[in-house]
């Protein structure tokens, strides 16, 4: 009587054994929160050049230059000033071709505008809470449109007068403006970290030297 051979026993065991190790593991899937931190971790990583490897002999990272940032918050405050417009204009008359109006001025005011709201976010964002800072931006385009305004006027070239609302001065700012200029403010830090986090890349030297 021949005895039983366990040969083909220990191929079967061996081929689980491999199963199991080549089984994918279960997903971990993590909360929304950390999923943010650790995406927001790798673009801190990124963007301060501590990536390694081929991305970084073919790029070099860079933030948007203060001129490229300005253009965007002048584009911001067009749009929004003609968006406004329109739709107080449509309050006023009900017309739904919703025609808004603005001035070529109003790139220059507010592409400056914001960039100095930029300045002062970056000094105040770990200082003082979101409500404190929409009412110092809200104080600073107050001073900002009534100088604007002064100058543009000595040419004949101011393009807004408020002369008509109640809380007018000088037909340069108006109070009644106080709740949208806050609201304004609040969407405008917005803009500016966003703007902030945005960057630029371009062939680094070594990679371009390669090509060469």
């Amino acid at each position: 009587m021949t005895k039983p051979s366990y040969r083909g026993s220990a191929v079967l065991q061996s081929q689980c054994d491999l199963k199991e190790a080549v089984r994918p593991s279960s997903v971990l899937v993590l909360p929304a929160q950390e999923q943010t931190e650790n995406l927001e971790m790798r673009e801190r990583a990124f963007c301060s050049e501590e990536h390694s490897g081929d991305m970084a002999e073919r790029v070099s990272v860079t933030q948007l230059g203060m001129f490229s940032r300005w253009y965007l918050y002048a584009l911001h405050g067009y749009l929004c000033e003609v968006l406004f417009t329109a739709a107080w204009n449509f309050s006023q008359q009900g017309s739904w071709k919703l025609q808004g109006n603005t001035s070529v001025w109003a790139l220059f005011i507010y592409g400056t505008c914001i960039l100095i709201l930029e300045g002062m976010y970056c000094r105040l964002r770990n200082r003082c809470p979101l409500l404190v800072r929409c009412l110092i931006y809200t104080a600073w385009i107050f001073a900002w449109e009534f100088s604007t305004g002064v100058v543009l006027s000595m040419f004949n070239a101011c393009p807004w007068d408020y002369s008509g609302f109640r809380g007018s001065y000088k037909g340069l700012i108006t109070l009644e403006y106080a709740a949208p200029w806050f609201f304004a403010s609040l969407i405008a830090e917005l803009v500016i970290k966003n703007t902030l986090r945005l960057r630029m890349d371009h062939p680094s030297s070594s990679s371009a030297t390669k090509n060469a």
